[in-house]
């Protein structure tokens, strides 16, 4: 089950936000506008930030039942006013925020105001975008599906539930032919691994490869249109290219996409 600790870990905060310490999620009720005023000051009474720690990000989510709530955005304190007796705050933003407004979380035990341990949040659903987002949220490699329309979509628009991990990795993937059954397997190895291979499928159609550009060639752009794209296995950036084309070989004999598929060596 995917949880709320699983999409921070995606964010690489060590890196964008060394400073940050900890993280905690804080829930509130249904009526998030009872949290924060529009000059970015906190609007609840200080108690539950009593002891501060301007080096906390916190995730902030608004109440649906009990045991539901619903990702919003991300904080860090600023300073107290004493004589509001209140705290200034600033919007970190994240990756996460693709899921603002949509992105239901569920805890087994009651709510609880706040909570360090992430990993207690289930990702219940992620509830369909108003924006004509089309491309289902990534969750992990291995399910990874995505047909030619809609890579193309998450390249053109860098979606980054995709860039993120796509990009974090190199690796072996297969690409099958809709209209055939036909597949091909390909590896991914530059700077951007998966993404940047991918990426140039989604420009080129063909990303290069001798018996796509065949097809290119004599069917034309529609013909891609019923092509799948799939991870057979991530290896990490460090990994030598000579093992990751060893890889990328074991699953050509696997397949025999040599001899019946799109392999031409």
């Amino acid at each position: 089950m995917l949880t709320l600790q699983d999409l921070i870990n995606l964010e690489n905060l060590s890196k964008k936000y060394p400073d940050i310490t900890r993280v905690q999620y804080w829930w509130y009720g249904k009526d998030i506008e009872s949290l924060y005023i529009g000059n970015g000051e906190l609007r609840i009474p200080p108690s539950p930030f009593r002891g501060a720690d301007y080096n906390t990000l916190y995730l902030i989510g608004s109440g649906i039942d009990g045991n539901r709530s619903m990702y919003r955005f991300a904080i860090r304190l600023a300073n107290f006013n004493d004589e509001t007796k209140r705290y200034d705050y600033i919007r970190v933003p994240l990756a996460l925020d693709d899921y603002s407004n949509r992105l239901v979380l569920f805890k087994k035990t009651r709510f609880t105001f706040y909570c360090g341990q992430l990993d207690l949040f289930e990702v219940e659903k992620i509830n369909a975008p108003d924006n004509g987002r089309t491309v289902v949220p990534f969750t992990d490699y291995e399910s990874v599906e995505l047909s030619f329309s809609e890579l193309r979509e998450v390249v053109a628009n860098k979606y980054s539930d995709y860039y993120k991990p796509l990009s974090a990795v190199k690796g072996v993937y297969m690409i099958i032919d809709g209209n055939t059954g036909k597949q091909y397997i390909g590896s991914a190895y530059g700077d951007e691994a998966i993404y940047s291979r991918w990426a140039n499928y989604a420009t080129t159609y063909h990303g290069g490869n001798l018996e796509l550009i065949k097809l290119y060639e004599e069917c034309g752009e529609e013909y891609f249109n019923q092509f799948k794209f799939f991870i057979l296995r991530i290896l990490p950036k460090k990994t030598p290219v000579d093992d990751i084309i060893a890889a990328e070989n074991y699953y050509k004999e696997r397949y025999l996409t040599r001899k019946y598929g799109l392999n031409a060596n």
